[in-house]
């Protein structure tokens, strides 16, 4: 007896429901809609997709960005910054921003709208990538310097996660 009360058959050790089977390849190629029957030309069809496709590298360039921002901060601040928490945070904090933003805008994606979510973790990414290209600590402090960049990367990793999260779920619905 299966979870709901149905029985199961096995076939090839795998579970099934009686009675429920797969659809086959031409039923499933019939339901689909006809290329040339949709109202949007190609170009309507493709601007979302390479939209996204840019979102994504993006995504990736401010996650990857960091190994040539850490290796000129060591170069410039080479007592200040190796071996210091700041080396280490600055290059692992936006890993958890970005399992943050997932959390967050996968929840308001839900709540509200994705649209609106993907708008808003867009301008977060906007705004606290240039925060971090100009971060300076208050009255030239490096050690304010590293705070200031530590916690924008973190936010920003909140931008990237919500992004990243909700442009995969855009670029599959075209």
């Amino acid at each position: 007896m299966g979870k709901f009360g149905r029985t199961k058959a096995v076939s090839d050790g795998v579970d099934t429901p009686v009675g429920i089977s797969e659809p086959s390849p031409d039923a499933v190629e019939a339901s689909r809609p006809d290329y040339m029957e949709t109202d949007k030309s190609f170009w309507e069809r493709l601007w979302p997709v390479i939209a996204c496709g840019a979102g994504l590298f993006s995504d990736g360039y401010l996650n990857g960005v960091i190994g040539s921002v850490s290796t000129m901060l060591s170069t410039i601040y080479p007592t200040e910054y190796k071996g210091s928490a700041a080396q280490r945070n600055v290059s692992a904090i936006t890993f958890a921003g970005t399992v943050l933003g997932m959390l967050i805008f996968g929840y308001t994606s839900d709540k509200w709208s994705r649209k609106w979510s993907l708008f808003i973790s867009t301008i977060i990414l906007f705004v606290f990538a240039a925060l971090c290209a100009g971060s300076y600590g208050y009255h030239d402090n490096i050690s304010g310097l590293f705070a200031a960049l530590t916690a924008y990367r973190f936010i920003l990793g909140i931008g990237i996660g919500g992004e990243s999260h909700l442009l995969t779920y855009r670029v599959s619905n075209y």
